[in-house]
C-alpha cells in the first residue's frame, strides 16, 4: 500500500497529543489516544516513520512535568506500533528511548509507570534478553515488575 509523506505523519502526530495537553477533556485525550493507535497499526502508515514521530514526541515531551499526558499516550501508541517495527529499527532507537523510558519509570503516575513497562515487555517480545541488557539501570523492583510481565505475556 502507499503510505504517507512523513511530514503529515509528523504533523498527524503532533495535532493529536495536542489534544491531550492543558484542559482537554477526558473525550478529546480519548479520542486523540484512539486515533494514535489507529495510525499504529494502520497499513496505510508507514511504521518506520510513525516510530520516528512519535519517538520524537515522546523524547520532548518527557523533559517536562506538564506533558505527562504526551508522554503517556505516546508510550501507549509505540506499544501498539512496536509489533510493526524491524527489529534492527527497534534495536536503534532504544538508546534514544531509554531516558524517556527511565524518566516514565520512574515518574509519580501509576499510569505513566504501567506504559513504560507494557512497551518495554513488547520491545522485548521483539528483541528478547537485548532489551534488559540495554535497560541496564533498571532498579531491582522495576526489573522484577517488567519480567512478571514478560512471563504473563509469554504464558498467554
Amino acid at each position: 500500500p502507499q503510505h504517507f509523506q512523513s511530514s503529515r505523519i509528523n504533523s498527524t502526530v503532533e495535532k493529536l497529543l495536542e489534544c491531550s495537553k492543558g484542559t482537554s477533556s477526558y473525550e478529546q485525550v480519548h479520542a486523540a489516544e484512539r486515533a494514535l493507535e489507529n495510525m499504529a497499526e494502520s497499513k496505510a502508515i508507514d511504521p518506520e516513520q510513525c516510530m520516528l514521530a512519535l519517538s520524537k514526541q515522546l523524547l520532548t515531551a518527557s523533559t517536562a512535568d506538564e506533558n505527562a499526558a504526551v508522554t503517556l499516550l505516546t508510550l501507549r501508541a509505540l506499544t501498539k506500533l512496536i509489533g510493526r517495527i524491524p527489529s534492527q529499527d527497534i534495536s536503534k532507537a532504544l538508546p534514544s528511548l531509554k531516558p524517556a523510558l527511565f524518566a516514565s519509570l520512574n515518574g509519580g503516575e501509576v499510569d505513566m509507570r504501567k506504559a513504560a513497562v507494557f512497551l518495554i515487555v513488547e520491545m522485548h517480545s521483539r528483541l528478547g534478553e537485548d532489551v534488559m541488557q540495554e535497560l541496564e539501570g533498571l532498579t531491582a523492583s522495576q526489573e522484577k515488575l517488567v519480567q512478571i510481565y514478560i512471563n504473563r505475556r509469554i504464558s498467554r
